[in-house]
């Protein structure tokens, strides 16, 4: 049995104040040189390597536990690297895609109404908001963006009738139009991506 079960509190007390006192953990820090983070508070808790409270302790061999983690050797990488202002590194976002730049959050936000207030169907019935991901025949896609193309045709050539002649009306056709090419990519994508060999 370990002997700290034998130890009496003052014995215990005197102990956990003598680590307490000693010199704080190192820890490695960004640069060459070394700095030093305070302990966290004894638990208390004997033996500390059975304790699952996560406090910093110590064993019955007086070492710190949970030991300290070792830096692991990096793993080298070729390419361009970006250094911050803070110091901090990162590899170069070169070649990757931009979506933050790609898209708007206006339009995204936008789209998005579109898609929520046409989610209440014509029975009354609430659709799930990705009900359109389940399947709709590209035909379907086709023939309602045409209609929708021309509303937004008309509308840009001045010569939108009613119901299509305000700006929200504008906006309601460019959305349509949006849906509709967007599903009919996403069928021929959900085809091409069901073709490719299974990697797993």
């Amino acid at each position: 049995m370990d002997s700290y079960y034998h130890k009496t509190s003052a014995e215990i007390a005197r102990e956990l104040k003598e680590l307490l006192d000693a010199p704080s953990a190192p820890q490695q820090s960004q640069g060459d040189s070394v700095k030093f983070v305070p302990r966290r508070q004894f638990c208390g808790h004997y033996p500390e390597e059975n304790c699952g409270c996560g406090s910093l302790g110590a064993n019955s061999a007086g070492e710190l536990w949970p030991k300290p983690v070792e830096p692991t050797q990096a793993i080298p990488r070729n390419g361009a690297m970006r250094t911050f202002e803070t110091g901090a590194t990162r590899n170069t976002d070169e070649g990757k895609y931009d979506f933050e730049g790609f898209f708007s959050p206006l339009v995204l936000e936008r789209r998005a109404a579109y898609m929520h207030k046409h989610r209440l169907q014509a029975d009354g019935n609430l659709r799930a908001s990705d009900n359109w991901q389940f399947g709709i025949p590209l035909t379907a896609y086709m023939k309602s963006a045409y209609r929708h193309f021309h509303e937004w045709w008309k509308a840009h050539r001045g010569t939108a009738t009613a119901p299509h002649r305000t700006a929200e009306d504008l906006e309601e056709s460019i959305c349509s139009l949006m849906f509709n090419c967007e599903g009919y990519l996403h069928e021929l994508l959900k085809e091409k991506h069901a073709k490719l060999p299974d990697s797993r």
